[in-house]
């Protein structure tokens, strides 16, 4: 986490590490330094390119997975639901993505898509049309369960900026 245990943190342990890496795809703080961090790693293409301007020596692409495992607690979930998301509403960091789920939401009440929302994040400000195809949050194992809930699992990013006084910065380089 480059962002509780930074830079500031890591020049107060009393050992230096042989090797410092940090993992990031979301929204960075103003005032971040990560040049106590040999690598960055990060799926956002935008953020592995502003990785090295907060003082990383490297950063390099890297998409996550998931142990094999998981799929054993899974693989007997049959989709219930035409479309599934697991994930967060946010006012600030997922506006394309709750116009996307509005839009969903909005189809099916016309009876043309039957979805399943697992949201998590600030729900009181949710869409009602929105809210009605919420199943609440999950998380864990019980995500991965949710999100094989439905025939698609659909997914958006959010929106995912580094923010300074004089300017903002998108990390996700538009993708």
């Amino acid at each position: 986490d480059p962002i509780n245990f930074d830079s500031k943190f890591l020049r107060k342990l009393s050992f230096t590490p042989k090797l410092v890496i940090g993992w990031r795809a979301a929204t960075i703080p103003e005032g971040t330094d990560w040049s106590s961090f040999d690598i960055i790693l990060t799926s956002l293409n935008g953020l592995k390119n502003y990785a090295l301007e907060l003082g990383a020596k490297s950063s390099q692409i890297f998409y996550p997975g998931y142990p094999k495992w998981i799929s054993a607690h899974t693989e007997n979930i049959q989709p219930e639901f035409d479309l599934s998301f697991a994930g967060q509403w946010t006012l600030d960091q997922h506006t394309q993505r709750n116009a996307y789920l509005k839009s969903i939401a909005e189809s099916a009440v016309t009876g043309k898509l039957n979805p399943a929302f697992y949201l998590s994040g600030q729900i009181n400000t949710m869409d009602p049309t929105v809210q009605q195809f919420n199943k609440g949050a999950r998380f864990g194992i019980d995500m991965h369960k949710a999100v094989k809930s439905g025939k698609i699992a659909f997914d958006a990013r959010g929106d995912i900026n580094y923010s300074m006084a004089d300017k903002k910065i998108d990390l996700t380089d538009n993708e």
